[in-house]
């Protein structure tokens, strides 16, 4: 199974446009994110997960297929299939 995931602005730098391979059973958007801190390191740990809360900062957007997670019923624990597009996208202040 492969899913493209793309980071974009600062993340654009730690999550370059890919395709990530994964078994055909099992793989959820929580798991995805969990390779990628393996991958990248602290830097990306630390920009997207929110230790205390256990799960991702509130301010950073992670889409599946154009929809935020937090609108797909089983959030984190979404399971990925084939073809799917993750993006990744910073807090964005702006005024």
């Amino acid at each position: 199974m492969v899913i493209r995931v793309k980071g974009y602005l600062n993340f654009r730098k730690l999550v370059p446009e890919r395709h990530m391979e994964f078994p055909e059973q099992g793989t959820t958007l929580r798991s995805l994110l969990v390779v990628l801190v393996e991958e990248i390191g602290e830097s990306f740990q630390s920009g997207i997960f929110d230790e205390r809360r256990g799960g991702v900062l509130l301010n950073v957007a992670v889409l599946v297929n154009g929809q935020h997670y937090t609108h797909l019923p089983k959030g984190l624990e979404t399971p990925l299939q084939d073809g799917d597009q993750v993006a990744i996208f910073p807090p964005i202040a702006g005024g």
